[in-house]
């Protein structure tokens, strides 16, 4: 909700998609972070740990989640459409990186 809210956000200001959802996405990050490790996981690791392991992950989503972006726009794909469509495709890769691997 965050990452979507703040590409509308910033696509309203300028009209650059890439970077307004980069920008939306580490936001999004931070939010998704914080609700892991309080309130979905329960890991062993300390903050420092987890959050490491986290900044990993997140960035290599960050860039899979630009480049799905825009392959899709390439592809003639609308902008939230294509949006939606990467997140979705990544939901199931995040939650198993953070499950098997982040909030061990």
């Amino acid at each position: 909700m965050a990452h979507y809210l703040v590409m509308w956000i910033m696509l309203q200001i300028f009209a650059m998609p890439l970077l307004a959802s980069a920008v939306g996405f580490s936001v999004g990050a931070a939010t998704r972070y914080w609700m892991s490790y309080f309130k979905i996981f329960s890991p062993e690791g300390g903050v420092s740990a987890t959050l490491i392991k986290f900044i990993v992950a997140i960035g290599l989503q960050l860039l899979a989640n630009i480049a799905l972006l825009d392959i899709l726009m390439q592809a003639g794909i609308e902008l939230w459409i294509a949006q939606v469509i990467a997140t979705v495709s990544l939901t199931i890769l995040n939650y198993l990186a953070y499950r098997l691997w982040v909030f061990r």
